[in-house]
């Protein structure tokens, strides 16, 4: 009798080690499968070395938008309480890090943009500081024009803290308080911020039928602003 139970009870382990198995392998599946779908969108690096996102860093792709809506998960963000955007967030942060430049990327274009604060060609337009909103925020920033071209520059001591879907904006409001003060007078996005510290560039659309009063990290899934620096 007790050999008969010996042999249910292993043929009961090896049944549910095989179930366990077979769970584990389709969680992995269907893991992978979803990361796939909604995965950040890659960016590219033309031959200044300077980071570009996918569609001329103008606006976001279809990709972006659908992963917004992937992180916001049916919730209304207007209705949001400023803690649940901040807990929001936090979640999101543990699926999707904050994407960063390389350490190669962020010395090349540390390099670019000191090269070009001390070209004589290139004179200053703007100038400005960065400071924290929702959250801290700190360096300086400008805005400089070599020839036909502006370009807008995050000098070597920016920082700011992670987020998910970050972006830096141009906007005709000084000091901004919530995203409505954001796009009220006029706004430009730059694209995805390439790095939460450190020097960067980002090259402004020709033309612009605004003037520019604040440069803002925006968090654009949950309409937080990060940090702003006033012109």
């Amino acid at each position: 009798m007790s050999a008969i139970q010996s042999s249910s009870r292993k043929k009961f382990y090896i049944f549910f080690a095989f179930e366990l198995v077979v769970f584990i392998l389709l969680y992995i599946f269907f893991r992978v499968q979803r990361d796939s779908h909604i995965r950040i969108p890659e960016t590219n690096i033309d031959q200044d070395n300077t980071v570009l996102s996918s569609e001329n860093n103008t606006s976001s792709t279809q990709d972006e938008v659908a992963f917004t809506d992937t992180l916001r998960s049916g919730r209304d963000v207007d209705s949001m309480t400023d803690i649940e955007k901040e807990q929001a967030i936090a979640d999101a942060l543990v699926d999707f890090p904050s994407s960063e430049m390389t350490n190669d990327q962020k010395s090349a274009e540390a390099s670019s943009a000191s090269s070009m604060l001390v070209a004589d060609e290139v004179t200053t337009q703007l100038s400005g500081t960065f400071d924290g909103r929702a959250h801290p925020g700190s360096g300086n920033v400008r805005i400089v024009q070599e020839g036909q071209k502006r370009v807008l520059i995050f000098e070597d001591d920016f920082r700011t803290d992670p987020g998910p879907q970050l972006h830096v904006f141009l906007s005709g409001t000084k000091d901004p308080k919530n995203s409505a003060d954001l796009h009220a007078v006029g706004d430009a996005d730059l694209g995805r911020l390439k790095s939460t510290s450190g020097a960067q560039m980002y090259t402004l659309p020709a033309e612009l039928n605004f003037d520019i009063k604040s440069v803002v990290v925006y968090c654009v899934p949950f309409k937080v602003i990060f940090g702003v620096a006033n012109f």
